[in-house]
């Protein structure tokens, strides 16, 4: 009864109002519309043993002052189809129970698709379902870009004039008049190690370089490219030189095959994967065996060991010092060249402390000897000098010619029998001149 109450309301409620048919086409599609609502809505008021069964349709033309021929009708629903991209009705055929409750009949004809969603309204089979978007997580964090290399080009230059590049050697010649890379006129730069010539501008779009100074050299980008890919090729041999150094020195060691048959010295811990030795030659002139893809693996394996409470106890695994020496051998290869190393550089380190040291020791005595070797030399000079004054005295005397002479003329009764020596000298002199 409640539902027959909804139904009774619902019909008796006014109706929406429709949207005013633009063309003849959706005129028509909406009068069979209505058509098909009314009926279904006429069918759910009336009891079902009062129903009447619709009349069967009947392939007639529409009489109507606007009826049109069938073929017409399709021409139009053909042409609009195109029109619209797909807003009119295509071929349907029936969907499966669990679609929603929605039946969708073929294009022949003429009744809609009704949707009931579980509630007795219609639904305007023309709107097409919304389709869910996907949401992007928002956890993912792009990576970042990575940040560009600042090239100095006067690291560059110096590099090639100290000959780390021996094929590259600086340019003697004349420079192209347009830009290598625009091909353009204007201020350009030329390379110092080739006949290019570029714009700043241009050689900053491919490369990042540092501000260069005025009286600083300039290499094009063809030149900087070069130069870095020698530089990148070196770098990885060095690595690759100091791997294997260190490989050799045990202290990263490379996996490789053992093929000599030698049993790898171990520890007294007890192994999962017993040791098994690899086969060789023994005849002459016969090869060792290749090693197989099988046997690279038997030998990458990582033994696992099981500890157990017996192995918390101290094990001497080494022999004692046969000279009756503190400590143990050292019997691993790889522990001895590591340790031989390591030994090695610290006593050459501890030689040069002690070279360096005694070097300052010796130049701070040599700045000492210096100092008392020009007090010595002034000492003597002024030795010598009063040996001069010493020498044009006589300790004997007590008054000389040359001092009465010098008291007459300087008025003075007294004697003296010490003169200045520049005054005994310019007193000579004198007497000197007039005796002669």
């Amino acid at each position: 009864k409640q539902r027959l109450r909804k139904l009774q309301a619902r019909a008796q409620s006014p109706p929406k109002p429709k949207p005013k048919p633009k063309t003849l086409l959706d005129e028509i599609l909406l009068e069979e519309k209505t058509k098909t609502q009314q009926q279904h809505t006429l069918f759910k008021l009336i009891p079902e043993a009062a129903q009447v069964p619709p009349p069967e349709e009947k392939n007639e033309p529409i009489q109507s002052p606007n009826a049109i021929y069938p073929s017409v009708f399709y021409q139009l629903s053909f042409t609009k189809g195109n029109q619209s991209s797909g807003q009119l009705k295509r071929k349907r055929s029936a969907l499966p129970e669990d679609s929603g409750g929605v039946t969708k009949l073929s294009e022949g004809d003429d009744s809609q698709a009704i949707e009931h969603n579980g509630s007795d309204e219609p639904v305007d089979p023309t709107k097409s379902p919304k389709k869910k978007r996907r949401r992007r997580s928002s956890g993912a964090t792009p990576r970042p870009a990575p940040q560009p290399v600042i090239v100095d080009m006067m690291v560059l230059v110096e590099e090639v004039d100290t000959g780390r590049y021996p094929s590259i050697k600086r340019y003697e010649g004349e420079h192209s008049d347009s830009c290598a890379i625009c091909k353009k006129k204007g201020t350009l730069f030329c390379c110092e190690f080739c006949s290019n010539a570029e714009h700043m501008e241009c050689l900053r779009e491919r490369l990042t370089i540092r501000e260069p100074e005025p009286d600083d050299d300039f290499m094009c980008h063809k030149c900087i490219q070069t130069i870095l890919a020698r530089r990148a090729r070196a770098e990885k041999r060095r690595l690759r030189k100091r791997d294997h150094a260190l490989s050799k020195a045990g202290i990263a060691p490379v996996p490789e095959v053992n093929l000599e048959g030698k049993e790898p010295i171990t520890t007294n811990l007890e192994s999962h994967i017993p040791f098994e030795p690899m086969p060789t030659a023994t005849a002459a002139g016969a090869h060792a065996e290749v090693a197989t893809p099988a046997m690279r693996a038997a030998a990458n394996v990582t033994r696992e060991i099981y500890w157990k409470d017996e192995l918390a106890s101290h094990v001497e695994s080494y022999q004692a010092c046969p000279t009756g020496g503190p400590g143990g051998l050292i019997c691993c290869d790889f522990c001895t060249a590591s340790y031989s190393r390591l030994m090695c550089d610290t006593s050459k380190e501890m030689e040069r402390q002690t070279i360096s040291k005694v070097g300052r020791e010796v130049s701070e005595m040599l700045e000492l000897l210096r100092d008392a070797q020009l007090r010595m030399q002034q000492a003597v000079e002024v030795a010598k000098a009063n040996d001069e004054r010493r020498s044009l005295l006589s300790s004997n005397e007590v008054e000389t010619e040359c001092s009465t002479i010098i008291n007459d003329q300087m008025g003075n009764n007294v004697n003296t029998s010490a003169v200045g020596m520049l005054d005994i000298v310019q007193i000579c002199n004198q007497n000197a001149q007039v005796s002669m």
